[in-house]
Formats: C-alpha cells, sequence, structure tokens
C-alpha cells in the first residue's frame, strides 16, 4: 500500500503542475516550490468579549463592600459616643443578668 500511495502523490503533484496549481521547484520537481505563507491562526478566545469588564466589576463591588463596612463601623462609632448612659436599675440588673447567664464577664456600661 504504501508504494501504491507514493505512486498517487506522485500522479496528482505531477497533475497538479502540469494545470499549474503548483510551480516547480529549484530542483525541477514539481509541487516542492515555497507555498505562500499560512493564514494566522485565530485563537479560541478571539471569539469572546474582552474578559477585562468581569475584573472591574468584581474590583467595583469589592470597593462597595469595603465602603459599606467602614461606614458601618465609623456609624457605630458616632452612635456610641453620642449615647447617654443608661439609669434605669431594673433594665442594667435584667441585662447583668443576661450577660450571667450567656457567660459574659465584660462589665456593662
Amino acid at each position: 500500500m504504501r508504494d501504491e500511495f507514493r505512486q498517487r502523490v506522485a500522479e496528482r503533484m505531477v497533475a497538479n503542475w502540469v494545470s499549474g496549481a503548483a510551480e516547480p521547484s529549484a530542483g525541477g520537481e514539481p509541487g516542492l516550490a515555497a507555498s505562500p505563507a499560512p493564514a494566522p491562526a485565530t485563537s479560541a478566545l478571539e471569539d469572546f468579549p474582552d474578559p477585562t469588564w468581569i475584573g472591574l466589576a468584581w474590583v467595583l463591588g469589592a470597593g462597595l463592600l469595603v465602603l459599606r463596612v467602614f461606614t458601618a463601623r465609623l456609624l457605630s462609632t458616632l452612635f456610641r459616643f453620642r449615647s447617654r448612659p443608661v439609669r434605669d436599675s431594673r433594665l442594667i440588673a435584667t441585662a447583668g443578668l443576661l450577660a450571667q447567664r450567656l457567660g459574659l464577664r465584660s462589665t456593662l456600661v
């Protein structure tokens, strides 16, 4: 089968050379001339849109989350300094009992 295949290839090369599909090379053999440069292959990624918007959306979302946490912390601190001390003894006793049941050891102010 090898010799038969080689014979068919040789016949096709001669037919192409005769029809002008291939130029003879410097050695005089048909079909061995320099072929034109192949077209650049397209990457599979070129079919998809630019993915940088995903990164930008992630950075924007992370920034908004950090801003929300910072704002909550700032408001919590401001409310703590603006609050008045609790003077109701019954409320203080109830909060102390609850803290004891939960195992909290810090003092309530």
